[in-house]
């Protein structure tokens, strides 16, 4: 350390030294013995002998002595060994470290002066005052070494950064602290016993620290810190049809949260890490985690990370959009597209069973329209964008071709039927229905009917199981005719608003229909009204009729709801959903887009 400037004024205790004599004659004067106390002052860098002296690079040191007596010579020793010598009353001299070792040692100044009485002992040398000081010096080489600096969580949960120094709270004159990470603006702290920070900038991550002590001197020196802690990631929990739990691994010092899930927030600025939330299926959600520290104020670019992942009730089928279905109760197959592949999965495991090509020229299956199974055996048609392929079974070898036959997203009707025909009716407004033999892939008849509709979506063309009935419905109005071979016959027609239309598997004289107001059954050849369902207040959408579980799958409000075909009133089973046109095969929930997700109703039923 340089010099300190304080002063103390230091009452030193000398031993008076003479020789015995026995003056006689003429030639002694009898003299005045000398006090035996001499009060002096010795200052060592103006320092206290009762405090340490610090030694932490190379230092001056400067020795002044005041005594009303004559100064004669000091020695200064350093622990007990002859290291200067004064000969005036004023010395500096330099303590350099590398001269030596770290540790306390012992700096002390022994001192002579003159007695003042004139005698010829004083003459001598044998005469005068002599007494010592001593301080302590404390050698600390690179004091940077010996400061260390660590960080914890406080009790409060905040990242707390705290340090250790070897050099004493009385010669630190402050710290500082740069985090160009958590902090906009260094911090100095000016009280030299707080040896701590609590960084309210710190949630997660990486950060780094620069911690500084200044010393009275000027001198300084400092350590570095880094730190980088997870940061949290998200889980999720199903709890069940309407819950859905979504969780978050704590940040290692407090945070708040915003959660959001398809441009929509779900909560704001929380501190919990766990949320509730409703279920809803057919959607791939994504969630995405905002992390920022739990106090706003210390806000930065550099502190706000973000987690996120996916989530679907059920599970994720792979398949690109928009997805194509048929079921083959016989092989109990579900099959569907993915781009240019026909593809077979076990209805009940949902594993891929076998995958075929269908490459076109130019379109391909990718941009194919429809997939069709019969309800007798294992037969399976895809309609590509130019041909239409037909195969005997998932095995998916020497497959029919009938072509030019496409199809696409508009074609209003692609059906198989136990008497191995093929039922096409195209979309973009057509009105005609052309019937190929499903084992030749020749053309067997084609008619007219009166009402073509404008929806894709849901079914409103439809032909029985048997190819016995075939009915067209539209907004307009609906024909119900009888097949028989070549020959058309017009069972039935009205203009009532029709909104959906699809025969009952496994039961060809019943024709399921959403018109009005209701839901209706329907007894064909008749048209009789066997069943009815009142959606007036709520409206609905038909999907499907399972072939597995024979249920009929709608969408109403803001749910799928499943019933039995023969009793329409019992809803046995209600999921939360945006759907509108999913399907349902083998108690299989499937979507028409994001990827395909599946959900197995089957837990579920009859609880």
């Amino acid at each position: 350390m340089n010099k300190s400037n304080f002063i103390l004024l230091l009452v030193a205790i000398f031993s008076f030294i003479s020789c015995e004599y026995d003056p006689s004659g003429n030639n002694f004067v009898e003299l005045t013995p000398p006090d035996d106390y001499l009060p002096i002052e010795i200052s060592l860098n103006d320092v206290n002998p009762i405090d340490t002296i610090y030694v932490y690079r190379d230092t001056q040191f400067s020795i002044k002595i005041n005594s009303p007596k004559d100064f004669r010579q000091a020695v200064i020793l350093l622990d007990g060994q002859e290291y200067n010598y004064m000969w005036n009353n004023h010395l500096n001299f330099m303590i350099r470290l590398e001269q030596i070792s770290e540790g306390v040692h012992k700096l002390t100044v022994n001192a002579i002066f003159a007695s003042g009485t004139g005698s010829l002992a004083e003459m001598m040398g044998l005469e005068g005052y002599m007494g010592e000081l001593s301080w302590n010096i404390r050698v600390i080489h690179n004091p940077q070494d010996h400061f260390e600096v660590g960080y914890r969580i406080n009790e409060d949960g905040f990242l707390e950064i705290y340090w250790k120094n070897t050099v004493p709270e009385n010669i630190i004159e402050k710290y500082t602290i740069h985090s160009g990470l958590t902090q906009n603006t260094d911090i100095t702290i000016n009280d030299a016993t707080q040896k701590s920070f609590i960084d309210y900038g710190y949630v997660c991550g990486y950060a780094f620290y620069e911690v500084r002590t200044y010393l009275k001197d000027g001198y300084s020196f400092l350590q570095r810190l880094s730190l980088d802690t997870p940061t949290p990631a998200i889980y999720f929990e199903d709890l069940g049809l309407d819950n859905l739990r979504i969780y978050w691994d704590k940040p290692f010092a407090n945070g708040r949260f915003t959660l959001i899930s398809d441009n929509a927030t779900i909560a704001s600025e929380i501190n919990d890490t766990t949320i509730t939330i409703p279920q809803i299926f057919g959607k791939n959600r994504q969630f995405s985690l905002e992390i920022r520290p739990q106090k706003a104020e210390y806000d930065n670019y550099h502190n706000k990370f973000s987690a996120w992942d996916w989530f679907c009730q059920g599970i994720s089928l792979g398949l690109p959009n928009w997805e194509l279905y048929a079921y083959n109760q016989i092989d109990n197959i579900i099959y569907t597209r993915k781009y240019n592949s026909l593809v077979a999965f076990d209805a009940t495991t949902l594993q891929e069973i076998n995958t075929v090509s269908i490459m076109g020229n130019t379109w391909g299956f990718a941009y194919g329209g429809k997939i069709a199974s019969a309800p007798h055996n294992s037969t399976v048609a895809a309609m590509t964008g130019e041909e239409t392929w037909i195969f005997s079974d998932s095995r998916f070898i020497n497959p029919i071709k009938i072509s030019p036959l496409p199809g696409n997203i508009h074609t209003r009707l692609s059906a198989l039927t136990s008497d191995d025909r093929f039922f096409v009716v195209q979309g973009g407004g057509s009105n005609i229905c052309t019937i190929f033999n499903a084992l030749t892939g020749e053309k067997i008849v084609e008619f007219l009917f009166r009402y073509p509709t404008i929806y894709d979506i849901p079914d409103l063309v439809t032909v029985s199981e048997d190819g016995q009935f075939f009915c067209a419905s539209s907004e307009k109005g609906i024909e119900v005719f009888e097949i028989n071979g070549t020959a058309t016959n017009l069972l039935y027609t009205d203009t009532r608003q029709y909104k959906g239309a699809s025969f009952v598997p496994s039961q060809p004289d019943k024709l399921l229909l959403r018109v009005g107001s209701d839901i209706e059954i329907r007894q064909i050849p008749g048209f009789n009204l066997i069943q009815t369902l009142d959606v007036s207040a709520n409206g609905a959408m038909l999907c499907n009729i399972d072939p597995a579980s024979m249920s009929l799958l709608y969408y109403q409000n803001d749910s799928l709801k499943v019933c039995k075909v023969n009793n329409l009133t019992e809803t046995i089973f209600k999921i939360r959903s945006d759907e509108t046109t999913c399907k349902m095969f083998n108690n299989k929930l499937l979507t028409y887009g994001n990827g395909g997700i599946s959900f197995n109703i089957s837990p579920y039923l009859n609880h």
